[in-house]
């Protein structure tokens, strides 16, 4: 794993470097700080009978801790995010150049639903470990290691229950891990499904989108309601309708009323109720629209 941080990190390796170190300077100035409160309690009130200089003088070096803690924090997450970042588009440019090169082998093994999931949520999901390696696992330790130090040097017994809750925790996070890792991996292959039906039904749709939209016959889509909901471009040439963006939302009558009073909106509802809709055609010229009408009811078995 270090291998592979080491050869993509490559033009980010001062931040890699400096977001590790900025971590550790925070880890000591929250560790340093109820340290410091503790020596107000004991010194400033239980020792010296409430000597407010003497707690003026840790508070303001309480408040230097933290001025600098936070610097230290906000400076630790800006040269992680920077590192992730370039380490994430390193890999990401490697991946594309591999891709690139795939035979047709490799171009039916991964279809592109999987490369688009590779590319995209996979990565972000590199990069947030990315950021937790560089933060957490180096953070995590130093964190333990130097509050384990003050617990140990403020109060003996305290520090017994810190070493007993210790291995109960780790255990527990383990346990979790373990867990939740199967299912993680379950996660992810239900991702690449989902990826693949929706990448599906968005080229379907597409398709039908350009067949409605170059068609020479007319077609209109209504629902049960009698509103119009799509009106290809031959049949708004045909009935003279306004361009979709000058026409106002309109309903079955008021485009159909005065041409198709033969056959109302009750009717078409009667036959198509269970259907959920219905598509009304055109032919291609005015004269044959009824005769193109009717037939195409016969087929769909209307009476």
């Amino acid at each position: 794993m270090f291998k592979l941080l080491k050869n993509y990190t490559k033009d980010g390796w001062w931040a890699a470097i400096l977001g590790p170190i900025f971590t550790i300077i925070e880890v000591i100035f929250d560790a340093v700080i109820p340290y410091v409160m503790s020596l107000i309690i004991d010194e400033g009130i239980t020792a010296r009978g409430g000597d407010v200089d003497y707690i003026f003088k840790m508070g303001l070096i309480m408040v230097v801790l933290a001025f600098f803690g936070a610097i230290s924090g906000a400076l630790s997450g800006l040269f992680s995010s920077i590192s992730s970042t370039r380490f994430v588009r390193n890999i990401r440019t490697s991946m594309m150049q591999k891709i690139q090169a795939f035979d047709f082998a490799n171009i039916e093994k991964f279809p592109v639903p999987t490369v688009v999931m590779r590319l995209t949520t996979d990565m972000r999901m590199m990069r947030m470990a990315y950021v937790s390696i560089v933060r957490l696992l180096v953070r995590a330790p130093f964190n333990l290691a130097i509050s384990a130090f003050m617990i140990f040097r403020i109060n003996n017994v305290l520090a017994g229950i810190f070493a007993i809750a210790i291995p109960v925790l780790g255990l527990g996070m383990y346990l979790i891990v373990m867990k939740a890792h199967p299912r993680f991996r379950q996660m992810m292959l239900k991702f690449d499904a989902m990826d693949a039906t929706l990448e599906e039904i968005s080229q379907e749709k597409n398709k039908l989108g350009t067949i409605l939209e170059y068609m020479a016959d007319g077609l209109i889509a209504i629902d049960l309601e009698g509103n119009i909901m799509h009106i290809n471009p031959a049949a708004k040439e045909m009935l003279d309708i306004l361009p979709e963006s000058e026409m106002p939302a309109a309903h079955y009558r008021e485009v159909m009323g005065k041409i198709a009073e033969d056959l109302p909106l009750e009717t078409l509802k009667e036959n198509c109720r269970e259907q959920g809709g219905v598509f009304i055609f055109f032919g291609l010229h005015r004269r044959y629209l009824f005769h193109c009408f009717a037939n195409l009811l016969k087929r769909a078995g209307f009476p």
